[in-house]
């Protein structure tokens, strides 16, 4: 290893190694890529390649030959030097998440006639894997889904759907009542200040539906098409905006159209729509429809649960490694900067939009009156998780995961990600190699986490067969029959 100057471990995720091209095979190879990298470029009264070197220097771009030129060195002789990074952490037992050359000039380019460079090797860290070994983490039930309608009154929702979707509504000259629809203008004021959000021109309400508040269907029965009418509107402690939480908003109406619906029952919807009539023949049909939906949507949302609950578990009992803390603080703030973004544009406090975002906080009723730092604070908590688990979920799946995707198949979902990023929940505009970046990442995430969502199941089934084994052997054996 006599082209290396020095190697270490700058920290335990990060292992650096200087490599030195000597001087006489430097500029042998500086001298042909030089020629090389000149023959490109046009000077007009001679042929490409053919201007002498001075001449031809005048007519290139400095700055991207020389990019050019370093990017070319380095790839040249770097081989040799990544296979020395590889061997030493299969020596130290570590694995290589990623390879970077030092851009600094500090460390990297031309020095008295030769050429040095520095590469940074990311590595895994060093995770105890032990605890999510033998991890066990109860399943949860359909009664832990907080907010989960009954199925009764799912299939309530669902119908009154149908029936308003798909029925057809004729404009009367009459008072609107439950089941009609109201086509209107609206506007709202609350403490006597205009509120756009509470603004709609030409909005469709059906009455009885369980749509709207009780105050709101209320103020809007008994209207007729032409009038204009008043009325307020109480809103719940806990309504889903919390900046009308609680408050009374005065509501100006003018109405346009009452209509009210052709068929008066389900059957009769379905019958009128030849496209409802392939799935299901009646109401009956429907009502069994509902309740496989109802089933199957059941069982995917206590999944999520469990799998959030797995997740947020191995994330408390992994101890604390080393954690990419730049990465973490760059993360922290481009999220928090968004956050502020986004709060002034909605006029909500920073604390509303951090829960509006999914970031967790131990006290979600506080959040309205936390200032900027302890939204940081909260931000940085929860980058730090992610980054953590990040970390454990890839070196499960290096460590772990036995059948690994090939490299065929990651370029075909690549390929597809690059044509359809859209199918992939991926920004339009990423580049390439962000796409290449972005994919890989998932699959790597996917993939431990399969494996520790597998490992949880095998515990909890090893854990049910010792139990039959041990009631079994509890149980009194039957004695023979003797003759």
């Amino acid at each position: 290893m006599a082209n290396v100057t020095n190697q270490k471990f700058e920290n335990e995720i990060l292992y650096s190694l200087d490599y030195l091209v000597p001087k006489d095979e430097y500029q042998t190879w500086k001298n042909r890529l030089t020629n090389q990298l000149l023959a490109t470029v046009e000077v007009p009264g001679f042929r490409k390649g053919k201007a002498p070197e001075k001449l031809a220097r005048k007519y290139i771009n400095e700055g991207a030959f020389e990019e050019t030129f370093l990017r070319e060195t380095v790839d040249k002789f770097s081989r040799a030097a990544t296979d020395l990074i590889h061997e030493k952490m299969k020596e130290e037992k570590r694995a290589v998440m990623r390879l970077e050359i030092d851009p600094s000039p500090e460390f990297t380019g031309e020095k008295d006639d030769e050429f040095r460079f520095r590469i940074n090797a990311h590595l895994l860290p060093n995770v105890d894997l032990s605890k999510i070994e033998t991890l066990k983490v109860e399943k949860p039930t359909a009664k832990s889904l907080v907010g989960r309608p009954s199925l009764e009154e799912f299939k309530r929702q669902e119908k009154n759907r149908l029936f308003t979707n798909s029925n057809v509504y004729i404009a009367v000259d009459e008072e609107s009542k439950s089941g009609y629809q109201v086509m209107a203008d609206l506007s709202g004021k609350v403490d006597g200040v205009a509120d756009p959000k509470l603004d709609a021109i030409g909005t469709k309400i059906t009455l009885g539906m369980g749509n709207y508040l009780p105050d709101f269907e209320k103020g809007m029965t008994g209207v007729k098409t032409g009038e204009k009418k008043d009325f307020k509107v109480k809103f719940p402690a806990d309504y889903f905006e919390p900046e009308l939480a609680g408050k009374t908003a005065e509501f100006k109406v003018t109405i346009h159209e009452v209509s009210k619906p052709q068929f008066d029952n389900i059957n009769a919807v379905i019958e009128a729509n030849s496209e409802l009539g392939t799935q299901f023949k009646d109401e009956g049909g429907f009502e069994t429809f509902l309740e496989k939906f109802y089933a199957d949507d059941t069982e995917r949302m206590i999944d999520d649960a469990w799998q959030k609950n797995i997740i947020r578990k191995i994330v408390d009992i992994t101890p604390d490694f080393q954690l990419d803390l730049q990465g973490i603080e760059a993360e922290t703030d481009r999220i928090f900067n968004a956050l502020a973004l986004d709060a002034e544009r909605e006029k909500i406090t920073m604390g509303e939009m951090l829960i509006k975002a999914g970031i967790p906080l131990e006290n979600e009723s506080k959040a309205k009156s936390l200032d900027s730092i302890q939204v940081k604070k909260a931000v940085e908590k929860y980058v730090r998780n992610e980054f953590k688990l990040s970390s454990i979920l890839t070196v499960v799946h290096e460590v772990k995961v036995e059948n690994k995707p090939k490299a065929e198949e990651v370029d075909n979902t690549v390929n597809d990600a690059m044509r359809n990023p859209e199918k992939y929940n991926l920004q339009s505009g990423m580049s390439g190699e962000d796409i290449r970046t972005s994919i890989i990442d998932r699959i790597i995430r996917q993939g431990g986490a399969q494996w520790i969502y597998q490992t949880v199941k095998n515990n909890l089934k090893q854990d049910s067969i010792m139990e039959t084994i041990k009631d079994l052997e509890s149980k009194p054996k039957a004695k023979k029959e003797t003759k």
